[in-house]
């Protein structure tokens, strides 16, 4: 009885052990032309089945004599590879600039965008499933061309390009604008990127451990 109250135990702890998140947090410093300008962090939350992206960056630029101080956020859930829910907010100077919502239906995503305009994007997005976004590239390289041949831009609601530019680099290409995100990785995780913005280069580098 006492042998088969111990193995119950044990078996109960080893489900409870094996069912606990799981989590592991990047941090990196944001800089443009030499100076650090913000911080982005970027954690992976991995629960039975469910993994749970969460990112936020804070930055403050200067630009024709004023200041901005722009925040992002993005939260997002994949069941098993598929995404389910993600939603992104941007706020400049504490105001909302723009925001997406994408939601998995069971058949394809409806998406509700609000852009700098303030002009509603609200429609359905024609794929049956989404595999790869920006925020889960930090943690995994995309070595598979095929199944990494795109990427779904959390923020902007749309697929963009994704190509392999050297040995542990992959640039993602805009498909509106064809400026590219440079993603350069480490043992598998993100080091560092170079992203072509119109009005400044800027970049993340990873703060060691």
């Amino acid at each position: 009885m006492q042998k088969r109250l111990i193995f119950s135990f044990v078996l109960y702890m080893f489900h409870v052990c094996s069912s606990q998140a799981q989590t592991t947090t990047l941090e990196f410093t944001i800089g443009a032309a030499f100076f650090d300008i913000g911080m982005y962090k970027v954690s992976k939350e991995v629960k039975g089945d469910s993994t749970f992206y969460d990112a936020t960056s804070d930055v403050s630029i200067s630009y024709l004599f004023s200041k901005y101080r722009v925040q992002f956020t993005s939260k997002s859930t994949f069941y098993r590879d598929t995404l389910m829910l993600c939603h992104v907010d941007v706020f400049v100077n504490s105001e909302l600039r723009e925001s997406n919502h994408t939601q998995y239906t069971g058949s394809n995503y409806r998406i509700h965008r609000v852009d700098e305009e303030k002009q509603v994007r609200d429609e359905l997005l024609n794929t049956p499933a989404i595999f790869v976004t920006s925020s889960m590239l930090f943690f995994v390289e995309p070595e598979d061309p095929i199944k990494y041949s795109h990427n779904y831009a959390e923020l902007f609601g749309f697929f963009n390009k994704m190509e392999k530019s050297d040995k542990s680099s992959y640039d993602i290409i805009n498909k509106k604008t064809g400026r590219k995100t440079t993603y350069n990785y480490k043992k598998g995780i993100v080091e560092s990127t170079e992203i072509d913005n119109p009005i400044l280069t800027f970049g993340h580098t990873r703060v060691n451990d």
